[in-house]
């Protein structure tokens, strides 16, 4: 039979990757100092809301990229 080998704390940790910079600015996070969020660490409050602001506008530019090129492909189909 095989035997199974739980990992040791230390593996365990060097498996879960330390969150160093922020999602938004890119500034070293400092253990005392970290937001939260959706997944992601943030160092404060501004940099979580400045990437929700920013989430809607670049959905909207993706949308209407996606729907220019949609149009120019049906003009390409009609010829």
């Amino acid at each position: 039979m095989a035997e199974q080998v739980s990992p040791t704390k230390k593996e365990a940790a060097a498996s879960v990757e330390a969150v160093k910079n922020c999602a938004a600015c890119n500034k070293p996070m400092k253990k005392a100092k970290r937001f939260y969020r959706n997944g992601k660490y943030y160092c404060n409050k501004r940099c979580w809301k400045t990437t929700v602001q920013k989430a809607p506008e670049a959905a909207e530019t993706v949308a209407a990229t996606e729907h220019t090129e949609s149009a120019a492909e049906k003009d390409v189909k009609k010829e």
